[in-house]
């Protein structure tokens, strides 16, 4: 029999205002519980999972890892049958049993960010064995050269969760190479499909897609519909087209005028009201200081380094009075030239403005070595975004 647990700390989520403990509290309640694929049921007030038979040591190691929560009671049926203290972390990710997300009307969505070879099979295995319903990656797989971006592809290959690629700048010598490693023997075809046609919509065959002037609805239920539009590839930012020969060749492309064109007919082509925006580098607008999202670190004077392009794709997309969910980009390093942190999340008129490029994405510190990504919900109320570190070792 499987069993139920409660996390006595979840009990009144929204209640928990008014004090920087409480704050604390709730903002560590929902960091753990991302962490450990727990559906918060908002609607009861309670956070749950439901843990395999005999883990009762995983309950113990894993409930209550960052002492977050008071105490945690395991009920057998209606009957208290044990109530646990905070304890010390253990291995929990392939011990929790997956939970049906139908139950919780959300989708989840976890966001790689720039890879720059920091991916492996213990990151196949991990996302293989969570909760998401989609992986979206931002770009730049390799280390520059074509040898590591096919290498780190092969190994994207094998996941089996859907995934959508947003080549990067460092993508693209060997993108047809890259699409076909990444979706197997569809991947010149989908690569193909994508040259100079307006209205390319990519095939639904292959679960690891090459995305980019593209769209992609996710129909989750009656009330959670919405289309991801993936924007311009390989985009180095700032006010210029990006390898316009290559874009010409490979989209037909010439021009950044050209570049927005297409991606506002995207944003008429999408037949859900709520959207999403991935890209390689984010829009233009969101500040020029080294630390905004997309600040010029690399100029002594600073600058803002989005793509204009985008912007006016996402200024189209609000005029004409679609939702905005978010716009989920990288490129532009969390960590500045002048080691400094960007802000990685900025809320503007409602929409998220999510860069996901911590680079490296896989470090070690005192404990363990820990692997980043966002974890993002979205659901019929609205989008929530939260920063996750997962430890190797579970």
């Amino acid at each position: 029999k499987l069993r139920q647990v409660r996390c006595i700390d979840a009990i009144g989520f929204h209640r928990l205002t008014g004090s920087s403990r409480n704050t604390r509290r709730r903002n560590h309640l929902t960091h753990i519980a991302s962490c450990l694929q727990i559906p918060l049921q908002r609607k009861a007030n309670v956070g749950c999972f439901v843990a395999q038979p005999g883990n009762q040591s995983a309950i113990e190691q894993t409930c209550l890892a960052r002492r977050t929560c008071d105490s945690v009671i395991v009920f057998k049926g209606a009957r208290r049958e044990r109530q646990y203290r905070p304890a010390i972390s253990g291995n929990f990710i392939q011990r929790l049993t997956p939970h049906e997300p139908e139950l919780m009307s959300e989708f989840r969505i976890g966001i790689i960010g720039d890879l720059h070879t920091h991916f492996d099979e213990i990151d196949v295995y991990q996302f293989d064995h969570s909760h998401y319903d989609l992986l979206c990656f931002t770009g730049d797989l390799g280390g520059g050269s074509a040898d590591s971006t096919v290498r780190i592809a092969r190994v994207m290959s094998r996941l089996k969760k859907p995934v959508l690629v947003m080549p990067g700048n460092n993508d693209t010598i060997d993108t047809i190479e890259l699409a076909a490693e990444l979706t197997h023997r569809a991947g010149l075809a989908a690569l193909t499909g994508m040259r100079k046609q307006d209205d390319y919509q990519p095939p639904q065959t292959p679960n690891v897609q090459v995305c980019g002037y593209s769209n992609h609805r996710f129909k989750h239920s009656d009330d959670l519909d919405f289309t991801v539009i993936a924007a311009r590839p390989h985009s180095m930012g700032g006010p210029d087209l990006s390898f316009p020969e290559f874009m010409v060749d490979t989209y037909g492309i010439g021009s950044m005028a050209e570049s927005q064109d297409r991606l506002i007919s995207l944003v008429d082509a999408a037949q859900t009201q709520k959207l999403i925006f991935l890209s390689h580098n984010g829009p233009l607008g969101l500040g020029a200081l080294h630390r905004d999202p997309w600040g010029a670190d690399f100029l002594a004077e600073g600058g803002d380094w989005g793509d204009p392009d985008l912007t006016g794709a996402i200024e189209h997309a609000v005029a004409i009075g679609k939702q905005v969910l978010a716009v989920i980009a990288g490129h532009m390093h969390i960590r500045t030239k002048q080691g400094v942190e960007r802000n990685w999340r900025s809320v503007i008129d409602g929409v998220h403005y999510v860069n996901a490029a911590r680079v490296p994405r896989i470090f070690s510190d005192a404990n363990d070595v820990q692997r980043h990504h966002l974890a993002v919900t979205v659901s019929r109320v609205g989008i929530e975004f939260s920063e996750m570190l997962i430890p190797q070792g579970g």
